[in-house]
């Protein structure tokens, strides 16, 4: 299967809750000349380094408090990003977050009971995001049991309201999928693949995160996940799911695990694309992603990587960095392998590299981690945190370290460890 391109963003929060001018309502432009927004400066990297994506994934809370002004404001930031990534309005692809519930009507007294005004808490969610893609009815993302199906060439992709149950005064935050839900989701699983091999991506996009996240909050604990999150999980992984993107956390968080040790599910958090991150947020900063992922030769799980672009005042968007933005600017994902593994095949990679050498020792040795990570399939896909932890237990028995920024993949280099000699 030939790559697909997929941008993700997240949590703009279009209104008062926005970083910039460009993302609010009626935003007055500061009176500095030239002065660029969020927009500019995002068409403009778009532009300079050739990036274009084949889908575009908005993974909920696309306002701050569901204004109908609000809404159509997105319509024209939206447009704006998919123009930019020469996307097509077909192929965004949007879900609604807790934020996007329209607060007016949700503090009406009878609003919680009555069927009536849950269809309407969602109004202008659907009459914007039908103006954005034409091509589809959002509506059946307000109605139980809250799904809407989207078909690509090379992707059958599934989204999922989990904010359908979350109104503004619930604190927390959390999403839910009820078993009524998951009954549905199955039985369209079951109609659609049945025993057919897999040929193309399995993607499911939904707000809430239906696992625990790790958090930058020091001991404060994770309690805005999804309600019945595990189900979901394991239902995904009985129907050989590769990827499920997700936003309500602000901080951009990636983990490729085995559900009920069966099929790799790559889980992705996009941060916050425009959300003003003050507080507790404040080590974190703006970001979007591109994945651009594929089917394994044998179609059996997705492989490929996803770039992080951060945003920085007066400079643009720029590679994200880890110790800034909580994720590395290059993520690859793909295959689970447990660690004996990992480092049986890094080892015998070292002695290779060590015998091929003029000295046939590690004295003066700089290797590239890319040239060893590409000729071994159990390497090529792992992420940075997996990378260091297993170059820090195979290359000491070499005399060798890595050297880099911890973490990173980025310029990464295996040294002769001269301080153990």
């Amino acid at each position: 299967m030939t790559e697909l391109k997929i941008a993700l963003i997240s949590d703009l929060h279009i209104g008062a809750g926005a970083e910039d001018f460009q993302l609010q309502p009626k935003g007055e432009r500061p009176p500095i000349p030239n002065f660029k927004g969020f927009l500019e400066y995002f068409s403009e990297r778009v532009s300079e380094d050739s990036i274009e994506a084949d889908i575009l994934v908005v993974s909920g809370d696309i306002t701050n408090k569901a204004q109908p002004s609000e809404f159509e404001h997105a319509t024209t930031v939206i447009n704006t990003i998919a123009n930019s990534l020469k996307v097509s309005p077909n192929n965004i692809i949007i879900v609604p977050g807790n934020h996007d519930l329209n607060w007016d009507v949700c503090n009406m007294s009878t609003a919680h009971q009555e069927e009536f005004w849950k269809a309407y808490v969602f109004e202008p969610f659907v009459i914007e995001c039908n103006k954005i893609n034409n091509s589809t009815d959002h509506r059946e993302l307000v109605k139980s049991p809250h799904i809407k199906y989207y078909e690509h060439e090379k992707a059958s992709i599934f989204t999922f309201n989990s904010a359908a149950y979350d109104f503004p005064d619930e604190l927390p935050h959390r999403g839910q999928i009820h078993d009524a839900h998951i009954a549905a989701l199955k039985g369209m699983f079951e109609k659609k693949y049945g025993t057919e091999v897999k040929n193309k991506l399995r993607i499911f996009v939904t707000h809430h995160h239906p696992w625990p996240q790790p958090d930058i909050y020091g001991n404060a604990g994770d309690f805005s996940g999804m309600v019945n999150g595990d189900s979901l999980m394991d239902l995904l992984s009985e129907f050989n799911f590769d990827i499920v993107f997700h936003g309500h956390k602000h901080r951009p968080w990636c983990k490729t695990t085995l559900v009920n040790g069966s099929h790799p599910i790559a889980v992705w958090c996009s941060g916050s694309f425009s959300q003003k991150l003050t507080g507790l947020h404040g080590r974190l900063g703006n970001v979007w992603h591109l994945m651009k992922v594929s089917l394994a030769p044998d179609k059996s799980v997705a492989i490929g990587t996803c770039e992080t672009w951060a945003y920085a005042p007066s400079q643009g968007w720029l590679p994200s960095v880890a110790s800034s933005h909580s994720i590395e600017p290059i993520c690859p994902f793909g295959p689970v392998f447990d660690m004996n593994t990992l480092e049986a095949t890094l080892r015998s990679a070292l002695k290779l590299k060590l015998a091929q050498s003029s000295s046939g020792t590690a004295s003066d040795t700089i290797l590239y981690w890319d040239a060893i990570r590409d000729q071994h399939d159990e390497l090529r896909h792992q992420p940075g945190d997996v990378v260091w932890k297993l170059l820090k237990a195979v290359c000491p028995e070499f005399g060798l370290r890595p050297h880099g920024q911890n973490g990173s993949i980025t310029e990464l280099l295996i040294v002769t460890d001269k301080a153990s000699k």
